[in-house]
């Protein structure tokens, strides 16, 4: 009862709660900063947002991003949050790379019959090294014995951090 005369409707807490993210969400990021990564380089992961430090904020654009890193596949965790600091907005990125990286191991086995005396089978090896290097370089083999043999590698170089140029060369 004495806390009633404080108490909002409905409506008006809802209104209440769009101007404080309003006045909470900055205007602009002055710096980006990537902390927690050991494979990851700081300088690939902020040339893989689309905005960069100085640039306008967008909370929907920022998260449009880091869904983006996520669906790469590398990290357990991706956490952000602005901090103010001297007057100047910083974007912390928080990575958690994945504990069972950066080698993956993939086995398969492929097994079929017309059910009239032929069978056969495949068994496949494949192995994916990431983050060879601070570019993101990754490097994929492939091996498959069975009804088919198979034995096939592929390096994948970035020249830039924004990977939008690229070297990616293989045999088998």
């Amino acid at each position: 009862p004495l806390l009633s005369g404080y108490s909002l409707s409905p409506a008006d807490y809802v209104q209440q709660l769009v101007v404080q993210r309003r006045a909470a969400a900055p205007s602009r990021i002055d710096e980006i900063r990537v902390e927690g990564g050991t494979y990851a380089s700081a300088d690939t992961i902020r040339a893989q947002l689309s905005f960069a430090a100085g640039a306008p904020y967008s909370r929907p654009q920022l998260e449009r991003d880091l869904t983006w890193l996520d669906g790469r596949g590398d990290f357990e965790r991706l956490d952000y949050r602005i901090v103010t600091e001297r007057d100047r907005n910083v974007l912390l990125l928080n990575i958690q790379e994945k504990s069972w990286g950066p080698n993956y191991f993939r086995f398969g086995l492929n097994l079929g019959t017309d059910f009239k005396g032929q069978g056969e089978f495949n068994f496949i090896a494949n192995h994916t090294k990431r983050w060879v290097n601070s570019l993101g370089a990754e490097w994929r083999n492939e091996f498959q014995i069975g009804r088919s043999q198979r034995l096939s590698t592929e390096f994948y170089q970035p020249l830039l951090p924004s990977e939008t140029l690229f070297l990616s060369f293989g045999a088998e």
